[in-house]
């Protein structure tokens, strides 16, 4: 959540102060290139949640031979929703003339990422559709793959796959789409709203991180025994020296420089991007599996305290953080400051919108979130489901 505040805060720079992003771009030294590179937020939250759902799915099924359809989607509902729905009352209420607000039911209905930009008011909250849309799907493929005894792994392998060839299709049938990180962070007149139309924002280009958390919960639930013998001191620094040169190949990617660079990279790059950042997420929650050596390190970072009002606000944190972003860099652009595009005023305007976004959310999940999370353990009490905490060693629970 941290890093996408952090981005938003240079998005609204690009678009509300200075009109020559390109050199800002171009001038950002490599090893704050990571700013740049803020869209890969959503691909950590998308293998995150289906680590984490898969998890539940496959732990039930494991433990009581079926999964339960009716509570798993009345436990989502209750756990996003209700807030949800809050949020898009207030802000449609709230919202600046002009808005198309009959619009709404779209976004009520978790359908937002099938409306045209010019009607994605809420722009963020393509990211819940696209998630919903999914658990909405996969729970019953994956009932129906069970019922007939096929083989979960088998199937996930396959959409794992289509995703990669689905997203390399769009792109052969679309070639204008192979530009640089840059001039998409820039903006072309015509490309952008094709583009997050065509490969952003739509179910069928980005459910490949979710199925890749899916899958490693697959062999964390079935294959536990194997998958820690084989995570040796060895196999696990050799895993973590991966994930640090995949990060680093991230860093160095020349995609955000003006460099006339091969065709196919920029095929390698917007076909699969997503899903090495992806791999990257995963292999650090496999680390956290089993910490050994120095994997300890990642899961006592990962599990610290500090980090655990983060996990339950974030949700909140997700839905508010835009618009309070845009009214903080007002108050502050009126004042005199964050006129300029820079590192330095970013990071300023993320640090100043984080506390109270950080306090409306608290108020937030302490009177509409935790009373409907409370209201689904007490329908589901009986049947006590397992939390992250026995899954990763984190603290936060679904």
């Amino acid at each position: 959540m941290l890093y996408i505040l952090m981005t938003h805060s240079m998005v609204i720079f690009f678009r509300q102060v200075s009109p020559d992003t390109a050199s800002f771009i171009e001038n950002t030294p490599w090893y704050l290139q990571w700013i740049l590179m803020g869209d890969k937020a959503v691909d950590v939250f998308f293998m995150l949640s289906g680590f984490l759902i898969g998890s539940l799915l496959f732990e039930e099924q494991k433990n009581r031979n079926r999964i339960n359809l009716k509570k798993f989607y009345i436990r989502r509902w209750l756990r996003l929703t209700p807030v949800y729905w809050c949020f898009l009352l207030i802000f449609t209420y709230f919202s600046v003339a002009g808005i198309h607000k009959s619009y709404v039911a779209a976004y009520a209905l978790y359908l937002n990422n099938f409306l045209d930009e010019a009607h994605r008011y809420i722009p963020w909250l393509w990211s819940l559709a696209v998630e919903e849309q999914f658990y909405l799907i996969f729970p019953l493929l994956l009932s129906w793959f069970l019922s007939k005894r096929h083989n979960p792994l088998i199937w996930l392998y396959l959409f794992l796959i289509s995703s990669i060839i689905i997203r390399w299709g769009i792109l052969y049938i679309h070639p204008e789409f192979l530009v640089s990180g840059k001039t998409l962070l820039v903006g072309r007149p015509g490309l952008n709203e094709a583009y997050n139309q065509a490969l952003y924002i739509n179910l069928h280009t980005r459910f490949g991180p979710i199925i890749m958390g899916v899958i490693l919960a697959y062999w964390a639930t079935y294959h536990r025994s194997a998958l820690f013998g084989w995570l040796t001191a060895k196999n696990q620094l050799l895993l973590l020296a991966t994930a640090i040169a995949l990060f680093l190949g991230f860093l160095f990617l020349p995609v955000y420089k003006d460099i006339e660079l091969p065709v196919w990279l920029y095929y390698l790059f917007h076909t699969a991007h997503r899903h090495v950042f992806a791999l990257i997420i995963g292999i650090i929650i496999l680390l956290c599996l089993k910490p050994i050596g120095l994997s300890k390190i990642l899961n006592t970072a990962f599990s610290s305290r500090l980090l655990y009002p983060f996990a339950q606000l974030s949700y909140s944190m997700y839905l508010l953080h835009l618009p309070l972003l845009f009214i903080v860099w007002q108050l502050l652009h009126q004042q005199g400051f964050v006129n300029s595009l820079s590192i330095g005023n970013i990071f300023l305007l993320a640090s100043i919108t984080l506390i109270p976004l950080v306090l409306l959310s608290l108020v937030s999940f302490i009177f509409i979130e935790q009373p409907f999370i409370r209201l689904r353990e007490i329908k589901f009490q009986s049947k006590k489901e397992p939390s992250i905490a026995s899954l990763t060693g984190s603290k936060s629970t679904i």
